[in-house]
């Protein structure tokens, strides 16, 4: 908990706080006192205070102190502390709060790191009357109340990004989930089934992030720009991937594995990434679900060097492929696995499943015979790596085709050559 502050910064902070209700406030001599009183009874907690004075838009700073008094008798004269000031306070801006503002901040709660409006609107469930408030109004009352705060995120670029994030201090958060899960605390929209509910909407909302689409966007134009936010949803795609896992929900923690993995790769923790995806295997899978995971897992054990792992996981991954006929999958697992064996020192048997993962591409290409192939560089756990990649056909004559194909074949081989130990064979075998 943030420390208190002193009294005089206390009624300062409420003055300003209170100024953002009421512009042009004043507070008089006995409107002062009644100020003081209230920073007192709150123990100049500074989230306190902010709630206490949030309340300004109704009540004059005596009505607030009376209000504050009674609450504090009928918890036992104020027994307990820091604690139970701040319990105080939340109680008495909750009974303020209309039933759907009760509701909102509740399912807020259910936010990790914080949350967009976007995802405000997806998860909230206000009710299904027409005259239900809309989300995003609803989520400016509560930010009005302090009961929620709102920042801009800054990419690592120090350009902020577009969208604002509202989240709840701490104190706040276990108040609005113990409400959720209260069966009584809301009528109709709080208690167990409430609240896996409001998981499950979580859950759909960030599994998106996950989807194949999603996913290859990253490495697409503008791909920068959508790793920056996703790396915002962190914490939200971690949560949601362990409540899906606890719920059985496999569909959904493979997706949010996948998107956790796309950022935990870059900024780790790797340990991390193992204990998700353990934990997302343990669950019944679909078998595409299971080989996208045993890939993604495979990728995490590897970075953190438990290498015999991660070559039995995309031995999995592979037959699970092949059985399902995914070529496109099966040659980036078999790129992937020859890489990995050579690191092993493996180097003739990591050339093979490299070739193989060649193969492979050319098959599923979708023309009849092999187009010309063009390395990209990637990086990878020993350095970079290739990535086969379709050239725009173009009208040549025959002797230029057939020095493009001799390129491309030369192109080929050296894609094997991205450590010291696979230029050595490129050079005993003449290419």
């Amino acid at each position: 908990m943030i420390e208190p502050l002193s009294i005089e910064s206390g009624v300062e902070l409420f003055a300003e706080r209170a100024r953002s209700q009421r512009p042009g406030l004043e507070l008089p001599g006995q409107e002062l006192e009644s100020v003081r009183e209230v920073v007192r009874l709150v123990d100049a907690i500074p989230l306190a205070i902010e709630l206490a004075a949030a309340r300004m838009r109704i009540l004059t700073p005596a009505q607030i102190a009376e209000h504050m008094r009674d609450r504090f008798r009928l918890l036992g004269g104020g027994a307990g502390g820091r604690h139970a000031s701040l319990q105080a306070v939340l109680d008495a801006s909750w009974e303020l709060l209309r039933p759907w503002e009760q509701a909102a901040l509740a399912q807020c709660a259910v936010f990790e790191g914080g949350f967009t409006l976007e995802a405000a609107e997806a998860v909230l469930d206000l009710g299904r009357s027409r005259h239900r408030p809309w989300a995003v109004d609803v989520v400016q009352a509560l930010f009005d109340k302090s009961l929620l705060r709102s920042w801009v995120p800054v990419s690592p670029g120090r350009a902020c990004l577009a969208t604002a994030r509202f989240g709840m201090f701490a104190s706040v958060q276990d108040y609005a989930l113990r409400k959720l899960m209260d069966g009584h605390a809301i009528r109709g929209a709080s208690g167990p089934r409430a609240a896996r509910s409001a998981h499950e909407r979580h859950g759909r909302w960030y599994a998106r992030l996950g989807s194949e689409a999603a996913i290859e966007a990253l490495d697409r134009h503008e791909g920068l720009q959508r790793r920056h936010a996703m790396e915002q949803e962190l914490e939200n795609l971690i949560a949601a991937c362990r409540r899906g896992a606890s719920r059985g929900d496999g569909a959904q923690g493979a997706a949010h594995y996948r998107a956790a993995w796309a950022i935990l790769e870059r900024r780790g923790p790797l340990d991390l990434a193992v204990d998700l995806g353990m934990t997302v295997l343990r669950v019944k899978l679909e078998p595409v679900d299971r080989a996208r995971v045993l890939d993604t897992l495979g990728q995490a054990e590897w970075r953190s060097g438990r290498l015999e792992e991660a070559r039995a996981r995309c031995d999995a991954a592979l037959a699970i492929h092949r059985r399902l006929r995914d070529q496109r999958s099966e040659g980036r697992t078999l790129r992937r696995l020859g890489e990995l064996l050579r690191e092993q020192g493996h180097l003739e048997e990591g050339r093979a499943r490299i070739e193989a993962a060649l193969e492979v591409a050319r098959a599923g290409s979708g023309i009849g015979r092999p187009r010309p192939w063009r390395s990209t560089r990637s990086a990878t756990p020993t350095g970079t790596s290739w990535t086969p990649r379709a050239s725009v056909t173009r009208r040549r004559s025959p002797s230029s085709a057939r020095s493009a194909t001799g390129a491309g074949r030369g192109r080929c081989s050296a894609t094997s050559a991205s450590s010291t130990s696979s230029r050595g064979w490129s050079k005993r075998r003449g290419r």
